[in-house]
């Protein structure tokens, strides 16, 4: 499939908002990028670099020495070396400069480690909800994973169709100008992937929800209207609590909260209890909620808690099949982790065939909290 350009993602969308109500317009917007002044469209297509690495900046070492231990297992640094290796042949043949989307990919890293640590070896129908740059879409893409994914931002929706047409040698199925969405959304081959504009998405009805295993939605959740949030959880709710296989694991995972400056933790945190999820797994670096009928809800996290105050804390427990997987699976973990970052800098650097692995954008923050 040719990949999407901005005329036609552009009109595409024009054509919806004429004919949709305000408040699914006033919902599907961007807010957070709104709010913080940061750009969320494109008028051009070269401008897709300035999207391979994004809102994650300078967050590599973090990310390595907190929710790694700093150090990578064998796996996992192969993972990372796979994916650096595809975003820099990406940004090489589409806009002749290196890149290899650092902070952004070793989060996408984390995601799919804990996808394993639940579902083993099977391959669970993924959708995603604001994919971002694209990379735990593309790891799923190449793992054999059905994928499905939104977003309602312009540029990154763009850059997710241009990359992961570049992935997939153009299988990707997108539906900004298919006329029927109901076949492709339900029968998803292993390895394939379907992507959902806002407008179609916002106009999902729940009867028609196609049923998935996970639904995820990393870094974006806290940013996301107050609107679009509501009708995003009770979507996820429909695709996680169908019948047909009852006894299966169905979970809503995510890896961070977003910035808070739309909605707090906790406001977000009584929404979903509000739709019918709860915790079963919470810490710094992976969250995971069933919903609340769900045979895995057991010895799930009771909110609200204290002071009538809807902000979870910590919870792992072992009596909980999905919190226990977790646990048990990242003890094995930290007895494999082997991969120094002097031994993936050293990767880099063979990459790129440079010292300096900063993204323009990082190299701005660089020097602006240099004094810090």
């Amino acid at each position: 499939m040719p990949n999407l350009t901005v005329a036609e993602y552009d009109k595409h969308e024009q054509e919806a908002i004429a004919v949709l109500p305000n408040r699914i317009i006033e919902a599907f917007q961007p807010v957070h990028f709104y709010k913080a002044g940061y750009p969320s469209r494109i008028s051009r297509e070269s401008e897709l670099v300035k999207y391979m690495e994004v809102m994650h900046e300078l967050s590599f070492e973090l990310d390595l020495k907190h929710t790694f231990s700093g150090k990578l297992t064998s796996p996992e640094f192969s993972l990372l070396q796979q994916m650096a290796e595809r975003v820099n042949a990406f940004s090489r043949q589409r806009f002749g400069r290196n890149g290899i989307g650092r902070g952004t990919v070793i989060k996408s890293v984390n995601m799919l480690r804990h996808i394993k640590h639940l579902f083993k070896d099977k391959r669970p129908r993924v959708l995603e909800i604001g994919a971002g740059c694209g990379y735990l879409g593309a790891f799923l893409m190449q793992q054999g994973y059905p994928y499905a994914s939104t977003d309602v931002a312009q540029a990154f929706y763009l850059y997710q169709n241009h990359f992961w047409n570049f992935i997939s040698q153009g299988n990707l199925v997108e539906l900004a100008g298919s006329a029927n969405d109901g076949p492709a959304l339900r029968a998803i081959p292993e390895g394939g992937s379907v992507h959902i504009p806002w407008w179609k998405f916002a106009q999902l009805k729940l009867q028609d929800v196609p049923e998935f295993d996970i639904v995820t939605c990393n870094h974006a959740l806290c940013e996301m209207h107050p609107f679009s949030l509501a009708y995003t959880l009770k979507i996820a709710q429909a695709a996680l609590s169908q019948k047909s296989s009852a006894e299966s694991m169905k979970v809503f995972l995510f890896e961070g909260w977003g910035a808070r400056d739309v909605a707090s933790i906790a406001q977000v945190s009584k929404r979903f209890y509000k739709t019918g999820f709860v915790f079963v797994f919470l810490d710094a670096f992976f969250t995971a909620l069933v919903p609340r009928e769900s045979a895995y809800a057991v010895d799930c996290l009771k909110l609200p808690r204290q002071n009538n105050s809807w902000e979870p804390n910590v919870y792992a427990t072992e009596t909980n099949p999905v919190s226990k997987a977790v646990l048990l699976s990242r003890k094995v973990e930290e007895a494999e982790r082997t991969v120094t970052l002097d031994e993936i800098n050293a990767f880099y650097t063979g990459l790129l065939g440079s010292t300096d692995h900063l993204t323009p954008d990082e190299q701005f923050f660089k020097f602006i909290l240099d004094d810090e």
